[in-house]
């Protein structure tokens, strides 16, 4: 464990919401959502685990947190110019106060990364994942800051699954590497299913409107509470089982991200940002659904317009509280092959973009 750094030029504090009373646990296994950070191609991808999903578990549905009355902490902290601590806890509060069911402790944290060594990821430096290699513009003494802020949420969770407490004590978490070495991490921890986080490395070029829409964006994935890894821990299958739904758990967060992103700056554009997003990528590289999160969540919104899910169900969650989406949105469903097959069916009219009628209507 890395010991609090005190010369930082500006002292870190949490900014929470709620009173903590969490004791003991280590490092954590993850959930990771490895994100292109270029502003003009995000492409988030749903977080997968280092869990072995095919070992025996003991994993029952949990009780919903928001039920049981306990103490929840809600926590923000940024070391990036531009975006402020009570920012990052605001969006928190903001993202937690949509869920039917939220857990009962969460961390945003973002922190701010350079310039792209090069285009290609670096698997080899990040312990797999794909993520490229960025300079650093933190000095040495904020690295560590940021790095201890991680750190110290981790250490104080408490779960309510000793089995869980014990994997997070005996594992060993790939966070920091990432922060050191300068990865444009975009991604969901999940230490257990009481404690998520929402964590970002804001690339230096991006806009502040970027930032909330990819931060919101993996808020949505720590928010959800049964993604794949959960589902196959909890039905037993392997975690390859789930594969298949990942474009919806995708499209629903960037669904979220950009509509959160809008509803905070007190803007009502976000149907339109996300078609525009959609419409010239499909017009620069036309491709399948599975190609993008831009895609995904225009395909959510034709969705919405007809009648397929609600609004509603995916902005609270609660089209995640258990499995059952998992074959409701398999792409072998007739509605949702329908889906596959106009979602790039956008079109604008009077300088707004839309969904064609026959794409609302077929």
């Amino acid at each position: 464990m890395i010991s609090l750094i005190m010369t930082r030029p500006r002292q870190k504090k949490f900014f929470t919401s709620g009173r903590c009373a969490f004791v003991a646990a280590a490092l954590l296994l993850v959930f990771m959502s490895a994100c292109s950070t270029s502003e003009t191609s995000v492409v988030p991808q749903e977080s997968v685990t280092g869990r072995d999903s095919n070992e025996p578990t003991d994993l029952e549905k949990p009780e919903s947190v928001a039920s049981k009355g306990v103490p929840t902490g809600y926590e923000g902290a940024s070391y990036a110019e531009g975006i402020s601590d009570s920012e990052v806890l605001s969006w928190v509060e903001a993202a937690i106060a949509e869920m039917s069911e939220p857990p009962t402790s969460f961390l945003g944290l973002i922190w701010p990364i350079g310039a792209e060594l090069d285009e290609e990821p670096d698997p080899e430096i990040f312990d797999g994942a794909m993520f490229r290699e960025h300079t650093q513009v933190l000095s040495a003494a904020e690295v560590d800051a940021v790095v201890d802020t991680f750190v110290q949420w981790e250490t104080n969770l408490q779960c309510e699954s000793e089995r869980q407490m014990k994997e997070i004590a005996n594992s060993d978490s790939p966070v920091e590497s990432w922060i050191r070495g300068g990865a444009d991490v975009a991604t969901a921890p999940d230490p257990c299913f009481e404690a998520r986080s929402a964590i970002y490395a804001w690339p230096e070029q991006n806009s502040v409107t970027t930032a909330k829409e990819v931060f919101f964006h993996e808020s949505y994935h720590g928010l959800s509470n049964y993604l794949g890894a959960w589902c196959a821990k909890l039905e037993g299958k392997p975690e390859e089982n789930y594969d298949s739904i990942r474009w919806f758990a995708e499209g629903t967060a960037e669904y979220f991200g950009n509509y959160m992103a809008a509803k905070v700056d007190g803007r009502d554009d976000y149907v339109q940002r996300i078609l525009e997003k959609a419409y010239f990528d499909y017009q620069t590289e036309p491709g399948e659904l599975f190609a993008n999160a831009y895609f995904q969540a225009a395909a959510l919104h034709l969705m919405v317009e007809r009648g397929v899910v609600t609004q509603a169900e995916v902005l609270d969650g609660s089209i995640f509280h258990d499995c059952s989406y998992v074959e409701r949105f398999d792409p072998d469903q007739s509605d949702i092959k329908y889906i596959f097959e106009n979602f790039g069916d956008i079109e604008i009219v009077d300088d707004a973009y839309k969904y064609s009628d026959e794409a609302l209507n077929g």
